[in-house]
């Protein structure tokens, strides 16, 4: 199955797909803009959201995604060369029926591997060898079936005639000690750009004077402003949340807040609810790790459930601090009195 990510000036951006996790046949293809074009090999990198990644590295434009497993939501980009990277893009997930056996024993393959895989791949090149008889063979230390041996010598020749040799002359004079030659650099100048180079001779054959015209370099286009490559410059772990600091100013911040059971017994209306987010120590922990400058992007979801289904309302009347300093309060509904149990919330946040 494929999943599309655009990517324009670094941003990605994910078609809305679902990826159900466990599985192992969903493709990520990346529609990049030209400004990668010179990167043959790049790498993916998957942020399991959790403290943990992994990353793939491929040619061309897409690239198996690795099985994920127990997530609601990756986040996934890429980067390339020294350095070009992009934003992450966060594609949501629903858990699959192999979750409640944990994640599998075996480790994800890792780049050091995927590199070394690529070079036991590499067949290496044949090299020519030419026997005395004329037989043009190739080898290799590595196996593989090598091309047919050919004789490449030629038919032999006749024998010539044999010329009278001729008498030996007198021995000449031992002539004089020459001067030994020297070469010496004259004038270098500056040319005018797009002229061609050229390297003259002012002396003499045997005291050389070498005048040197190089041109200037062309003078290049003016850089697009702000093309710098973001990038990561802290990260850490500040109660329930797990945040990252980017050159840009970006922050981003993810926790997921969950309880042992709630009994949705509070009408609404047709609905019935109910939230923990009143008790002092979720008040707390909803504190964002760092305060916002401007009002960030707020994501909220429900991880599913087994023992029954709920949606979340928001819940104004717990929220606390300011929308740049608290994660807002929600409660969960359902159409009928019951208790949830172990419900999840998770929010994923995004801002400066």
């Amino acid at each position: 199955m494929d999943i599309n990510i655009k990517v324009r000036n670094k941003i990605a951006a994910a078609e809305e797909k679902v990826i159900i996790c466990g599985n192992s046949d969903y493709i990520i293809r990346f529609d990049l803009d030209d400004e990668w074009a010179e990167y043959k090999t790049k790498t993916m990198r998957v942020d399991l959201l959790n403290g943990t990644h992994e990353e793939v590295i491929f040619d061309g434009d897409s690239c198996t995604l690795p099985a994920i497993h127990d997530r609601t939501r990756v986040a996934v980009g890429i980067y390339a060369g020294n350095i070009r990277t992009t934003t992450p893009a966060v594609l949501c997930c629903e858990k699959c029926i192999t979750d409640a056996n944990g994640v599998p024993a075996a480790p994800a393959e890792d780049v050091y591997s995927q590199l070394l895989q690529r070079l036991n791949d590499f067949d290496g090149y044949w090299l020519p060898e030419v026997s005395e008889t004329g037989e043009l063979s190739w080898k290799r230390e590595s196996s593989g079936q090598a091309p047919e041996t050919a004789n490449i010598k030629g038919a032999k020749g006749d024998k010539g005639d044999k010329g009278d040799a001729g008498s030996a002359g007198a021995k000449g004079d031992k002539g004089d000690a020459g001067a030994a030659a020297t070469v010496a650099v004259g004038t270098v100048t500056t040319g005018a750009a797009g002229s061609e180079a050229s390297v003259t001779n002012s002396g003499t054959v045997s005291a050389a004077v070498l005048d040197f015209v190089i041109p200037r370099g062309a003078k290049g286009d003016k850089g697009d402003a702000g093309s710098a490559a973001d990038y990561i410059v802290q990260t850490g772990t500040t109660g329930k949340w797990s945040w990252e600091k980017w050159n840009s100013g970006k922050k981003v911040c993810w926790a997921t807040f969950d309880t042992d059971a709630l009994v949705t017994d509070k009408a609404w209306g047709s609905l019935y609810y109910n939230t923990w987010m009143n008790l002092a120590a979720n008040k707390t922990a909803r504190r964002y790790p760092f305060d916002f400058t401007e009002t960030p992007a707020v994501i909220a979801s429900a991880a599913p459930n087994g023992s029954s289904d709920y949606f979340l309302i928001t819940d104004s009347g717990n929220n606390l601090g300011t929308d740049k300093t608290h994660a807002p309060a929600y409660a969960i509904a359902r159409p009928s009195v019951g208790t949830v149990t172990t419900p999840k919330i998770s929010y994923f946040v995004v801002g400066k």
